[in-house]
């Protein structure tokens, strides 16, 4: 079975990537390994990212004490959502009851590690049933060393606000400035859903106006999972944290214009594009408080 599909090859190409992608192609898996299943329980946050019935594609954050990730065979995890808003996108986008396409990416800032997981998703009560289909890991690149502070356990969920709207306004657009880290999810039908992390120093995902914003892309694992789904489906989600507060800001919007980090004749970095058509932002503290420890070395300095 082909490990990319056409749309990673092309931006794979675009980029003049294809030999690296191919000598990654390896490490991709089609279901959990040991290592990999007890990183997970050690872990206490993920992004996920799920697909509406209109297409839209959202990332919601998971938070929870350690094993609150819990693989109970090679093919599939279940989550214990206990401590996400029942407003939260995704039970809409998971209320089916059968699995839907869904990303995830769990990750360790303190030690700045990260698997991705791709397969699909079921809700049950509060828990999620992860269905896998492929496993693996990311490079440690721009992640920012984090440590959790104060978990959510006092939160009362009944008490989380969530407000929504179809531009981003002043506070959205200061919270986006300050960011060093988002959430990024994509879609496309040969590929599924995916779920990734994007990280930098404050200010590296700029404002166009209110309903048009711009992310770097930054040289990473060269496989542009996240690139090739929009190059075939424009629809993305983003999720920004507010880590000392624990309060979101979800953004669905679509992609408008992709240029991915190029080798061609010196490296030059490349951007993407975002027209905004949807605005979540939740407020009450439910991804915790997180202490910032230090910037990734690999941060552009520019």
């Amino acid at each position: 079975m082909e490990t990319y599909h056409e749309g990673e090859r092309r931006i794979q190409e675009l980029a003049g990537a294809t030999l690296q992608a191919d000598q990654l192609s390896g490490m991709v898996q089609d279901g959990l390994s040991m290592p990999a299943g007890h990183f997970l329980l050690e872990q206490r946050f993920a992004a996920l990212s799920t697909v509406g019935d209109d297409g839209s594609v959202w990332v919601s954050g998971l938070i929870g004490e350690p094993g609150f990730l819990h693989p109970i065979s090679a093919e599939a995890i279940v989550i214990d959502a206990h401590k996400l808003s029942r407003q939260d996108i995704l039970w809409t986008n998971l209320n089916a009851g059968k699995s839907k396409t869904a990303g995830m990416v769990a990750i360790n800032f303190a030690l700045r590690r990260r698997l991705r997981i791709n397969g699909k998703a079921r809700a049950d009560d509060e828990f999620i049933v992860f269905e896998i289909e492929q496993t693996y890991s990311n490079c440690p690149k721009y992640i920012q060393r984090r440590e959790l502070e104060h978990t959510p356990e006092a939160v009362e969920i009944a008490k989380l606000e969530t407000t929504r709207d179809t531009t981003l306004n002043e506070d959205d657009r200061a919270f986006i400035a300050r960011s060093d880290t988002f959430f990024i999810g994509s879609y496309a039908k040969d590929g599924g859903a995916d779920a990734s992390h994007r990280g930098g120093k404050p200010g590296f995902v700029r404002m166009i106006d209110e309903t048009h914003i711009r992310f770097p892309d930054y040289s990473g694992n060269n496989m542009f999972n996240t690139l090739g789904n929009l190059s075939i489906n424009p629809n993305l989600g983003m999720l920004f944290i507010d880590f000392n507060s624990g309060n979101t800001l979800q953004i669905s919007g679509q992609a408008e214009s992709i240029e991915p980090f190029h080798w061609h004749n010196g490296e030059k970095q490349g951007h993407v594009d975002v027209a905004v058509k949807h605005v979540i932002r939740t407020s009450g503290g439910a991804l915790g408080q997180w202490d910032f420890q230090e910037f990734s070395p690999f941060n552009p300095k520019d």
